[in-house]
């Protein structure tokens, strides 16, 4: 039963590696970096219901390769350098989701009489 509960929390922390890496890294770097046509470019997915653009397309390819490949490699003596990279993601993504909420609560709070 323990082996099993290892796995949930490596599927759990890679599902949130590659989203915060994704909205942090991968996705940003690539709208900065493709030309504006292909930037504004839109792809239909079947189980998308608005296009998606293709900088956040490729950007969510990217990290979740990168979280695969950790997965794949994680028992590398090398690998807890993505394993940081990728917690530092996670991290940074929470802080940020933090302050937004903290910013509406203060917003919230100086309105009320």
């Amino acid at each position: 039963a323990g082996v099993k509960v290892v796995y949930l929390i490596l599927l759990a922390f890679a599902i949130a590696s590659s989203s915060a890496t994704a909205q942090l890294i991968t996705t940003p770097a690539l709208a900065a970096l493709l030309p504006p046509p292909l930037n504004r470019t839109k792809i239909r997915l079947p189980f998308c219901t608005p296009p998606m653009p293709l900088s956040e397309f490729g950007g969510s390819a990217i990290s979740i390769m990168i979280s695969l490949g950790w997965l794949h490699v994680r028992h590398q003596p090398w690998s807890w350098m993505l394993l940081d990279a990728l917690s530092a993601a996670v991290c940074l993504l929470f802080v940020r989701t933090l302050l937004v909420i903290d910013q509406i609560i203060s917003a919230l709070c100086c309105c009320l009489p």
